[in-house]
C-alpha cells in the first residue's frame, strides 16, 4: 500500500514546493489558534466490505485530487505562505477524516486504526506548517498479506480509484 502514498506524496510536492519557497522568504507567523485536526481516531467497527471500504478509500483521494486542482488552478490562494499552507492544510485534513470514517474489513481493522493515526499525524502537521510531514505518507504501515492485491482488484474497476492513480499494491 506505500505506493499509494508514495504516488500522493510526489503528487503533492509540486504544488507544496511553492509553499517551501514562500516559507523560505516569509517570516514565521505562528498564530495558529487550530488543536490540529481533531485526531479523529478511526470508529471503524470491522465489519465493512472489501468494495465499500475501496470506493471510500478512492473517494476520499479524489476528494484531495480534485481540492488541489481547485488551489493549483487559482495561484491567488498562493500568495503567501500562510494562506498556501491553510489551503493546502485542508485538503489533508479531509483526506485523514474520510479515510478515519471508512469501514475496514475484519482482516484490516487493525491496519486501518494505525494508517489512520498515521493521516491524522501527518495532517496535523502540515496543517501547522511542517510540510516534512509529507515524506511520512509513503511510511504508513502495510496492510496484512494479501489484503493489498485483493484491494488492488477492486480498486482497478473503481472510477475514483483510476482517476486518482491509486493502486493498493506495494
Amino acid at each position: 500500500m506505500n505506493r499509494i502514498w508514495s504516488k500522493w506524496r510526489w503528487a503533492c510536492a509540486l504544488p507544496l514546493a511553492a509553499v517551501l519557497l514562500l516559507g523560505a522568504c516569509g517570516g514565521d507567523d505562528d498564530d495558529n489558534k487550530s488543536s490540529g485536526s481533531g485526531s479523529s481516531v478511526s470508529s471503524a467497527g470491522g465489519t465493512g466490505s472489501d468494495e465499500k471500504y475501496v470506493a471510500d478509500i478512492c473517494g476520499a483521494f479524489k476528494t484531495m485530487s480534485d481540492a488541489f486542482t481547485k488551489i493549483t488552478a487559482d495561484p491567488k490562494k498562493l500568495s503567501n505562505e500562510k494562506d498556501a499552507i491553510t489551503a493546502f492544510s485542508k485538503p489533508f485534513d479531509q483526506l485523514a477524516k474520510d479515510f478515519a470514517k471508512a469501514n475496514p474489513p475484519k482482516d484490516l481493522k487493525d491496519w486501518h486504526k494505525e494508517a489512520t493515526k498515521s493521516l491524522n499525524g501527518a495532517a496535523d502537521a502540515i496543517k501547522k506548517g511542517d510540510l516534512s510531514a509529507l515524506q511520512g505518507l509513503g511510511n504508513l504501515p502495510d496492510p496484512p498479506k494479501g489484503a493489498d492485491e485483493r484491494l488492488s482488484k477492486i480498486a482497478e474497476k473503481n472510477k475514483n480509484c483510476k482517476e486518482s492513480g491509486i493502486d493498493f499494491t506495494k
